[in-house]
């Protein structure tokens, strides 16, 4: 059991320390060749993702674990309304704290930030779709098989070290914990993936669009509480009309990431 638990911790951390490694040796040598810092952050967290990713999975291969009865249920897929609920409740939540986090560190929302092609790309479709799969679909996955909570806690610590200021940090702590959660309750990545880009457009639109009309970007925070409150009403209902098993599209576990290995 012990030495279980210690090479599931192994097969977490090693992989985000050579991760951290990789983005903080590429941000140095970018910071010598005066790269814009957006650029720089693309470019170096993507190779700093693959290779985690690569490290991962090599260590899954060469220290197979021996068949035994799993002491945590596996992950299980909930039904299509819940996920979606689920992801706008988690969007709401996550949109209140960092809300919370920009009044506490007085972190204007009107920092500079040019809507580009590549703004877009890095905002809305590498960041979200590689950090999931890395945090949430390979470590948080990993580190639930001991205990659940402590994986949600631990991987949102390291979800907040790949980011690179205080606020950053404050910001990717509050989500990660939400995120991760979400990933929990649904069974599904796609729904972390989801608030993951939506909450990245609310703060890309904020930085841009809205930077000189706080009070539009009060309304729109306001909606989507209000959006979080009712989803989260909706699920209330869905839960007492079904008899807690309708609610899932199948009692399988989530193995999009460990099937493969078998």
């Amino acid at each position: 059991m012990v030495r279980s638990s210690v090479m599931r911790l192994l097969r977490a951390f090693v992989p985000f320390c050579l991760m951290v490694l990789v983005q903080r040796g590429l941000l140095l040598l970018f910071g010598y060749l005066r790269l814009s810092s957006r650029v720089a952050d693309m470019l170096a967290f993507i190779p700093a993702a693959l290779c985690c990713a690569i490290a991962f999975f090599l260590i899954k291969v060469t220290h197979r674990e021996s068949e035994g009865e799993e002491e945590i249920p596996p992950l299980t897929k909930k039904g299509l309304a819940c996920s979606i609920l689920q992801t706008a409740v988690a969007v709401a939540v996550m949109a209140a704290m960092m809300y919370a986090v920009s009044s506490i560190m007085d972190d204007s929302l009107a920092d500079e930030v040019t809507l580009s092609a590549l703004t877009v790309a890095s905002t809305l479709v590498i960041h979200p779709i590689l950090e999931e799969y890395v945090f949430r679909g390979l470590i948080y996955t990993e580190m639930r098989r001991m205990n659940p909570i402590f994986a949600i806690l631990a991987q949102a610590v390291m979800f907040a070290i790949v980011h690179n200021t205080v606020s950053g940090m404050l910001y990717a702590l509050a989500s990660g914990v939400v995120l991760a959660a979400l990933f929990e309750v649904s069974g599904r990545l796609w729904t972390s993936i989801a608030a993951h880009i939506i909450i990245n457009a609310r703060s890309l639109v904020y930085m841009t669009l809205l930077a000189p009309q706080p009070e539009l970007i009060r309304v729109f925070d306001t909606m989507l509480f209000v959006l979080g409150v009712i989803s989260l009403i909706g699920l209330f209902v869905i839960r007492g009309f079904t008899d807690g098993s309708d609610d899932t599209d199948t009692a399988a576990t989530y193995a999009e990431v460990e099937d493969d290995e078998e």
